[in-house]
C-alpha cells in the first residue's frame, strides 16, 4: 500500500524526499485513532521481545508527538521505567540550537508525564530542566536506539526522516563516542506503523541505515 504512495510521490515536482514526505504525511493523517493505538500496542511487543532489547542496558526512546500522528512509544516507557523484568536506563530527546539533539537521563514515568511539550508537540525537558542534566550521548552509554521515521523500506533496512536531519547527527555522534571508549555502535531500531513499510524510500549518503525495524506486524530482518 505504501509503496504505490512512494512511486507517485517520487515522481513529483518537489523532489524525491519533499514529495515522499508529503505523501507519507496524507497517510499517516488518514490512520483512525483505533489503529494508531492498537498498532503501537503490537509494535511495542515486538520491541520488549527483540533481541537487541534483552542484551542493552540503556534506551534511548521517542516521547510521541500529542499533535500529529506518531507511533505511540508510552506503552515501552512504562515497561521500562515500572521495575519489572525489561526495566531498563531510559533516555529521551532534548531538542536544543543548530539542530543539536541532546539525550537525557528519564528517572521516572511520573517525571515524563508531567513534561510540557515543545513546538512540534513533543514532551520534553525545558531548557532550564535541561541544563542540570548530562547529555548521554557524551557518555556513550546508551545501547539502543528507537528510531522513528516518516517511512521505512525495511527490506534494505532505510529510513525518511522529517527532513531536520536530528537522529542521523545524534547517531553519528553516538557511534563516535562510543568508538573512541572501545565500544560497539549503539543498535539502531526503526520502529513505525505497518503503513509506513515501503520497498524503498529517497535515501542520500549521510542517511543512516537501521540494524533492524518494527512494525505492528512484522520484524526485519526476521529473527
Amino acid at each position: 500500500k505504501m509503496a504505490s504512495v512512494v512511486a507517485s510521490a517520487a515522481s513529483a515536482a518537489a523532489g524525491p524526499k519533499a514529495a515522499a514526505r508529503q505523501a507519507a504525511r496524507r497517510l499517516l493523517r488518514s490512520l483512525p485513532a483505533e489503529a494508531v493505538a492498537a498498532q503501537s500496542r503490537a509494535a511495542c511487543a515486538r520491541v520488549l521481545a527483540h533481541l537487541a532489547f534483552a542484551r542493552c542496558t540503556a534506551v534511548a526512546v521517542y516521547l510521541p508527538m500529542t499533535d500529529g500522528v506518531e507511533l505511540d512509544t508510552w506503552p515501552l516507557v512504562e515497561a521500562m521505567l515500572g521495575g519489572g523484568p525489561v526495566a531498563k536506563r531510559v533516555f529521551v530527546p532534548k531538542i536544543e540550537a543548530a539542530g543539536h539533539m541532546r539525550l537525557l537521563r528519564a528517572h521516572s514515568l511520573a517525571e515524563l508525564r508531567a513534561l510540557p511539550t515543545n513546538c512540534w508537540g513533543c514532551p520534553e525537558h525545558t531548557d532550564a530542566m535541561a541544563a542540570r542534566m548530562e547529555d548521554a550521548t557524551l557518555a556513550a552509554e546508551i545501547d539502543l536506539v528507537l528510531v522513528p521515521a516518516l517511512m521505512f523500506a525495511p527490506g534494505i533496512l532505510t529510513r525518511l526522516g522529517r527532513g531536520k536531519g536530528f537522529y542521523d547527527r545524534f547517531l553519528a555522534r553516538l557511534d563516535a563516542e562510543r568508538a573512541a571508549r572501545g565500544l560497539a555502535p549503539a543498535f539502531k531500531l526503526g520502529i513505525g506503523f505497518n503503513e509506513q513499510m515501503a520497498v524503498s524510500v529517497p535515501v542520500e549518503a549521510h542517511d543512516i541505515r537501521m540494524d533492524a525495524i518494527v512494525s505492528a506486524s512484522g520484524v526485519w530482518p526476521e529473527p
